[in-house]
């Protein structure tokens, strides 16, 4: 019964999100994102060492240093405060004990934009939506 339910929402939402309509693009790439900047978060601790994620505008990725990087489609823009800036590199580093550099990101994607926030003392992510 439980596999039923499960696969009867994994079909009902699918198709919704990789309709390819403009807002299913902008929460993939979100949820990416946003994966991806907790997983980093959580890795630190696991691993017991520090942990990068990392924006590379010349090369439009993102994505934790050591592993695949992540395109950023040609519609995104990120500008970030805090962080560290190794030349043309934007980086936020995530420590073993729960912590991280902290940083604050604004993301537009066509015409909506959010601001994103990285805790520097617990390393948790928030988003919202600029009106």
């Amino acid at each position: 019964m439980v596999l039923f339910i499960i696969s009867l929402g994994v079909t009902l939402i699918t198709p919704r999100i990789l309709s390819g309509g403009k807002g299913s693009r902008e929460v993939a790439f979100l949820q990416g994102f946003l994966h991806t900047l907790r997983r980093a978060s959580t890795l630190a601790i696991a691993k017991g060492k520090v942990v990068t994620f990392s924006i590379e505008p010349g090369q439009r990725t993102y994505g934790i240093e050591g592993e695949k990087s992540v395109p950023i489609p040609l519609e995104v823009e990120i500008r970030g405060e805090g962080g560290e800036r190794l030349g043309r590199r934007f980086a936020i580093y995530f420590m073993p004990d729960g912590s991280a550099t902290g940083a604050e990101l604004t993301i537009r994607y066509g015409d909506r934009t959010w601001d994103l926030m990285v805790n520097p003392l617990l390393a948790t992510v928030s988003l919202r939506e600029v009106k």
